[in-house]
């Protein structure tokens, strides 16, 4: 079993909110490799950006996805349809591990710990950027010697780091 974890940037940080050829090329990137990795499950933490491209990458390539939700109702200030796509997404995982029962960003920096801890695999969709969410388990994921993929979603390029 492989298990698969993403942490990445939002979607301000990477293409956009609106429609992008970058997204697709994220999309197939995370969906073959997931295949490359052998993936028999994906954990994702549901933010926009990043995680529900993997989460979709993931259910799209049959590989079943556990939601590593900061807490309860993460998604209460994202737009309306945002919030029907989390919806829909979070009705099609096989789990629902919710990290806090209160909103914090320490809620974030905890459900990126617990993904790490769990996954045999990180991959990163990571400009490189040297604070926030995605830099903080990059950081704990190479603290725990996990095995890394780096995206870089700016070269579009894919690295393995770490073991």
């Amino acid at each position: 079993m492989v298990k698969v974890a993403v942490t990445g940037h939002r979607s301000a940080d990477l293409f956009g909110y609106g429609a992008h050829e970058g997204w697709d090329w994220l999309r197939d990137t995370l969906r073959h490799l997931l295949e490359d990795l052998g993936a028999t499950e994906a954990f994702s933490g549901m933010a926009l950006g990043a995680d529900q491209v993997f989460a979709r990458a993931a259910l799209d390539a049959g590989v079943p996805v556990v939601a590593y939700v900061p807490f309860l109702g993460q998604e209460r200030l994202w737009p309306f349809s945002s919030q029907a796509a989390y919806g829909f997404l979070l009705d099609r995982c096989r789990e629902r591990v919710v990290v806090s029962s209160s909103p914090s960003r320490t809620a974030f920096l905890e459900r990126n710990t617990a993904m790490v801890d769990a996954a045999d695999v990180v991959v990163a969709v990571w400009t490189g950027k040297g604070s926030g969410g995605t830099h903080h388990a990059v950081q704990e994921a190479l603290r725990l010697g996990k095995a890394m993929v780096w995206v870089d979603p700016v070269r579009r390029q894919v690295w393995l780091v770490g073991s």
